[in-house]
């Protein structure tokens, strides 16, 4: 683990942390915290603590009925925009999770606060961060909306789905709902149809559905299905004896999601083609 004592830390790991804090392990950590902080002039972040009811009505208090109801219905009706389908350069991914932070910090009443800060954690791939940001929401559409992003992003598709198909029975107008199903489903066709391409040995014609969802998918903030996508490209093209494109593809997969043990283990094969011969 990195010494966070230390005051000359390179500020592209401080980023890092931004992004891959729970994989390094530092999530927890108030100083190293506190360093990111202060490299970008803003104050330290909250603590990461679930939320019960009697704590939300604590924080509740002192606040104006009014601002409080409306914040509230906002979430259960879903009013917050949509996310982004862009990804985020390491940098402004730790912009918004400090600008999120800070938010939360000073309004830790306000549901939209915790929304802000799971949408940071999903821009940023901290999947588990998010996931359990996200549990700690009030339920509303906000709530299964934000759910479905992270489902989706990770590479749940058919969750994802069903998920927005639950926020859209809850709000039948939700405008971002209905275009994020729009979005994913002729992704999750088109990936379950190179799923029984596979299963039926036609490798080239899984290949190719497997580049043109990636195609469709390029420059979106979706690092785990990208890699599981290309994990699966992977394997096809090594079927194929295709070895130098299988590694291309698994070191991709393994750039969006280091913590890939399918991409790490299709690597090593492509690599070994006498001890793995297709």
């Amino acid at each position: 683990m990195m010494d966070v004592s230390r005051r000359d830390i390179d500020p592209e790991s401080l980023l890092d942390y931004c992004r891959r804090g729970s994989d390094l392990g530092l999530a927890g950590n108030d100083e190293f915290h506190d360093l990111l902080a202060l490299l970008h002039g803003s104050g330290p972040g909250p603590q990461e603590a679930p939320r019960s009811q009697a704590q939300t009505e604590d924080e509740s208090q002192g606040l104006e009925p009014e601002q409080q109801q409306l914040d509230r219905a906002a979430a259960l009706h879903g009013r917050r925009g949509p996310m982004p389908l862009q990804a985020f350069c390491h940098e402004q991914a730790a912009e918004q999770l400090l600008s999120a932070d800070a938010m939360l910090a000073a309004c830790p009443h306000l549901e939209s606060a915790h929304c802000a800060r799971v949408e940071a954690l999903i821009q940023c791939s901290r999947w588990e961060d998010a996931n359990s940001a996200c549990a700690g929401l009030l339920p509303s559409v906000d709530q299964l909306y934000l759910h479905s992003e992270l489902l989706w992003r990770q590479g749940h598709l058919p969750a994802a789905m069903k998920v927005l198909q639950d926020a859209l029975s809850s709000n039948l107008d939700s405008r971002k709902c209905s275009e994020r199903l729009e979005f994913l489903q002729p992704i999750t066709e088109s990936l379950q149809q190179a799923s029984t391409f596979m299963e039926e040995g036609d490798m080239q014609r899984c290949e190719e559905g497997c580049s043109e969802v990636l195609q469709k998918l390029q420059g979106c903030g979706c690092s785990g299905l990208q890699a599981l996508i290309l994990t699966q490209r992977a394997a096809c093209r090594l079927l194929q004896s295709d070895l130098e494109g299988a590694l291309d593809d698994c070191c991709a997969a393994l750039a969006a999601e280091p913590g890939s043990g399918d991409a790490l283990h299709l690597k090593y094969q492509a690599g070994h083609p006498l001890l793995y011969p297709t």
